[in-house]
């Protein structure tokens, strides 16, 4: 058997590079996904944050907490629960009582006791005039409709619209 020498070269298609690494990226998250953005950065950028950004489309301080990472050998982890708007009623507790206060006095129980919810006469809309007429909110402090919606139904409570009287006509 002779062996014989190849000199073949390969040819990379610099567009198809590209989209793999896109694509790479795209399937991990975290600290694994800005280790493997700083690896591919410092290999084949020579770590210019810039230039990956440019050609990759990767945010350059992403990388660089990648690159961060990568030298000194800790991980950085995301506190993402402690993002986003709180909800409204974590935000004033007091609005939450007084909401379920004024829900209950126009309360109504099922009549056919079919379902465990209780039936309430006053809308979304309703009770945010009755705070702004009863307790002095004003308008742009309270949550919107459908948010007094969400917090009516978390207590059970569901409004309901009182369906027509029929007689029954007997034959």
């Amino acid at each position: 058997m002779l062996k014989k020498k190849m000199n073949t070269k390969i040819k990379l298609n610099r567009n198809s590079f590209i989209n793999t690494l896109k694509k790479a990226s795209k399937n991990t998250k975290g600290p694994k996904r800005r280790r493997f953005m700083a690896e591919v950065t410092r290999d084949h950028f020579a770590g210019n944050t810039k230039y990956a950004e440019r050609v990759l489309g990767w945010g350059r301080e992403t990388i660089k907490k990648g690159l961060h990472e990568l030298e000194s050998g800790l991980i950085c982890f995301d506190a993402y629960s402690s993002r986003g708007n709180k909800r409204f009623e974590d935000k004033d507790p007091k609005l939450k009582e007084l909401i379920r206060a004024i829900a209950e006095r126009k309360t109504l129980a099922d009549p056919s006791l079919k379902s465990r919810l209780i039936y309430t006469k006053i809308t979304a809309k309703g009770l945010s005039e009755v705070l702004q007429k009863e307790y002095g909110y004003r308008a742009e402090d309270l949550p919107s409709n459908n948010t007094f919606g969400a917090i009516l139904k978390q207590n059970g409570l569901a409004v309901k619209t009182c369906s027509k009287n029929k007689t029954i006509e007997k034959n």
